[in-house]
């Protein structure tokens, strides 16, 4: 007897073909919950990233607002200029801030240099200053006068040449310190000196800021 072969069974009946199926949509819905869950953990770490930094700029704006800061106090003054003499006289420091101004240090340095020349601030190292450097702690809204001399006396030469400004003599200086958060700052400043001979025929001094070195962080 003649028997047809039985019928081929439809796909879904096909329980490989089933499996396979359902294994490609739990892939794609997983890779679907995946995606959106580091979508919103990238939301939520730059939200973290955002505070971190609104933290960290009201936390140095507070530190800014406390902290010490330390510069020159108007000029300088100088003491009798008059051949012979190695020019000397005082420049004022203060500290404007809230808290005490921590291991200060100062050098303050008197030179005279042809006016054809560059300026440029060197400072020496602590064993050559004279008077030496001073460390000390500066008290909030306190000030401080810082004595300097020059190296060598001044010649009839040199005070003729201050006055005609073929020379030019020079005051400045640096503050170094750290603030109670224990973050190192520093301070310069930095002045030309001009002769001026009066009718009586004395000599008066007068201090002009430079418009470098003179900065504070």
């Amino acid at each position: 007897m003649f028997c047809l072969p039985p019928p081929s069974p439809d796909w879904w009946h096909d329980h490989t073909a089933i499996i396979g199926l359902l294994t490609v949509l739990v892939m794609a819905v997983q890779a679907w919950i995946l995606k959106r869950q580091a979508k919103i953990l990238g939301q939520q770490d730059q939200r973290l990233k955002q505070q971190a930094d609104i933290l960290a700029q009201a936390l140095e704006m507070s530190r800014n607002d406390q902290r010490a800061w330390v510069g020159a106090l108007g000029g300088v003054s100088l003491s009798e200029i008059r051949e012979g003499i190695a020019p000397a006289g005082n420049a004022t420091i203060k500290n404007s801030g809230k808290t005490p101004a921590l291991h200060v240090e100062t050098h303050v340095i008197c030179r005279l240099q042809p006016q054809t020349e560059e300026f440029e601030a060197f400072y020496p190292p602590p064993e050559a200053q004279e008077p030496p450097r001073s460390r000390m702690v500066l008290q909030p809204q306190t000030e401080q006068q810082l004595p300097f001399r020059a190296a060598s006396a001044l010649t009839k030469e040199d005070i003729d040449d201050i006055i005609s400004r073929t020379k030019i003599l020079y005051i400045y200086g640096k503050v170094s310190y750290a603030d109670v958060f224990r973050q190192c700052h520093c301070s310069t400043f930095a002045y030309r000196i001009r002769l001026f001979k009066t009718e009586e025929g004395k000599l008066t001094a007068l201090g002009y800021i430079l418009d470098t070195y003179n900065e504070a962080d």
